[in-house]
């Protein structure tokens, strides 16, 4: 029997590779594309590429934390 610290670092594994999924989505790379709502947040390789460690991870939690909800003003 698996103890739980083991099971823990599996899950944590799975999260891990679900996060870099997320993050190739945006710049084009990976399995996944952005669905139109979230097309803004794209960059392309190229510019992934030159940024820093901290303006991809900006960018990253600006995906994260947009809805995708667009509020309408009549």
């Amino acid at each position: 029997m698996k103890r739980v610290t083991d099971l823990i670092e599996s899950v944590r594994g799975l999260v891990d590779v679900q996060i870099k999924d997320l993050k190739r989505v945006l710049h084009g790379d990976g399995n996944f594309i952005l669905a139109s709502q979230f097309a803004r947040h794209h960059v392309s390789y190229n510019a992934w590429q030159s940024m820093t460690s901290e303006h991809r991870q900006a960018l990253f939690s600006r995906y994260l934390s947009d809805s995708g909800k667009r509020i309408r003003i009549p």
